[in-house]
C-alpha cells in the first residue's frame, strides 16, 4: 500500500484505539465484535487490493446491501419482522410494498442510516453503469431513500448525482472551449447547491444547527480528549443535547465531543486523504470514487454514521471509496485486469458511452 493510502488506514486504525480504549477505561459498553475493525484494517495494509479487486469489492457491496434490503421487506411484508412503529411518517407516500405510516428502517436500525445506504446504492449503480445492475441498484437505493424519508440522505444523493453530472459532462464541455475556472465553478454551484438550499428553507437543518453547538460546548469540558459516552448519555438525558440525542449529528462534531480534538483532527485527515485519492482517481476509475466519497462525505457530516469502533454497514462506501481509488491511483493498475480486462477496457466498462462494446 502507498503512503497516502497507508496513512489513511493507519488512520482509522488509531481512531479505533481511542475509542476502544475511551469505552473501555469508562467501564462502557462494549461488544467484541469490535476486535474485527483492526483486523480488516491491517490486512488491507499488508494486502490492498488491486484495481480490478477493488472494483469486485463494490459491485460485491452494493448487490449485498441491496438484496439484504429485499430480504428484509419480504420479511416485514410476511409478518416475520416489523419495523418500529414509533418512527412516525413525515411524508407519508404511498411506496408499493412499504408501511407509509413510519419511516423505514429495515435491518439499518435507523431511518438515517438507511437513507444513506440507499443514496450510496443509487449513486454507485449510476457511476458503475451495467444494464445488469443499475437498474437494480437505483430502483431499490431510490425506494430506500423515499421510505427512509431522510433528508440528509436526500441531500447526499443530489450531491452525489450532481458529482456525476460534472464529471460526465466536462469532456462534452471542453469540445466547446468553455473556460476551466468557468465550469469549475459551475461544478462547486451544482454540488453546494442542494445544502445551500436545505439552509435556506430550514436554517437549523432539521435541528443540527442546535445539537451542532450543544456537542461542541460539551467538547469545551475536555479538549484533547473529549468527555466520553457516558457524559454524552448524560447531556441527552439532562436535554443538554436538544431532544434527547446521543450523538453529535455529525462525524467530525460527535468525535470531537466523544473522543477529543486529537481524534477529530484525524478524521478529518481520514476524510481529506480520501477525497485527495479519489479525486486524483477520476480518470482512472471513471469518477466512481470520488462520486461514491462525496455522498458519503454528505452523510458523514450531517449524521455520525459511525463512532469508529465497530464494523458498521455505514462505513462501507468509505471503504468502498478508499479501495478503488487507492488501487486506481497506484503502479500496479495497469496490471490489475490482466487474467481478462485490460486497464482500458475496464475504464469503457465503467463509463457509460465511453465504448459501443460494453455491457
Amino acid at each position: 500500500m502507498t503512503t497516502l493510502p497507508l496513512l489513511i488506514v493507519i488512520g482509522m486504525i488509531i481512531l479505533w484505539s481511542i475509542a476502544t480504549l475511551k469505552i473501555v477505561s469508562q467501564d462502557g459498553a462494549f461488544n467484541y465484535t469490535a476486535l474485527v475493525t483492526p483486523v480488516f484494517l491491517i490486512m488491507l495494509a499488508f494486502k490492498p487490493p488491486k484495481f480490478g479487486e477493488a472494483i469486485r469489492f463494490g459491485d460485491l457491496v452494493s448487490i449485498g446491501l441491496s438484496v439484504s434490503i429485499v430480504t428484509t421487506q419480504v420479511l416485514d411484508v410476511s409478518g416475520l419482522r416489523a419495523n418500529r412503529a414509533d418512527i412516525v411518517s413525515r411524508w407519508d407516500l404511498p411506496v408499493p410494498g412499504i408501511d407509509s405510516a413510519v419511516r423505514w428502517e429495515g435491518m439499518f436500525t435507523d431511518p438515517n442510516y438507511a437513507g444513506f445506504i440507499g443514496a450510496f446504492l443509487v449513486v454507485y449503480g449510476f457511476f458503475r453503469w451495467k444494464p445488469w445492475l443499475t437498474p437494480w441498484l437505483t430502483v431499490c437505493g431510490g425506494l430506500v431513500v423515499l421510505s427512509s424519508e431522510s433528508r440528509s440522505a436526500l441531500v447526499a444523493l443530489i450531491a452525489g448525482l450532481a458529482s456525476l453530472v460534472t464529471l460526465k459532462g466536462y469532456p462534452h464541455v471542453k469540445k466547446h472551449v468553455i473556460p476551466p475556472w468557468l465550469f469549475l465553478l459551475a461544478a462547486i454551484v451544482l454540488i453546494t447547491l442542494p445544502l445551500a438550499t436545505a439552509i435556506a428553507l430550514d436554517p437549523s437543518l432539521n435541528g443540527r444547527v442546535p445539537i451542532w453547538s450543544s456537542v461542541i460546548g460539551l467538547a469545551g469540558e475536555s479538549p484533547l480528549l473529549g468527555v466520553g459516552s457516558d457524559r454524552i448519555l448524560e447531556a441527552a438525558q439532562t436535554s443538554i443535547i436538544p431532544w434527547g440525542n446521543v450523538d453529535g449529528h455529525s462525524v467530525v462534531f460527535d468525535t470531537l465531543a466523544r473522543n477529543g480534538a486529537i481524534s477529530a483532527a484525524i478524521v478529518l485527515m481520514v476524510l481529506i486523504g480520501v477525497a485527495f485519492l479519489s479525486f486524483r482517481a477520476h480518470r482512472t476509475d471513471a469518477g466512481l470514487s470520488l462520486g461514491v466519497f462525496i455522498t458519503f462525505l454528505v452523510g458523514a457530516l450531517t449524521y455520525t454514521v459511525t463512532t469508529w469502533q465497530y464494523p458498521t454497514v455505514q462505513v462501507l462506501p468509505l471503504l468502498v471509496a478508499l479501495l478503488i481509488s487507492a488501487s486506481a491511483s497506484s503502479s500496479v493498475t495497469s496490471q490489475s485486469f490482466s487474467s481478462g480486462l485490460s486497464a482500458r477496457h475496464s475504464l469503457h466498462k465503467l463509463c457509460p458511452g465511453s465504448s459501443r462494446s460494453h455491457g
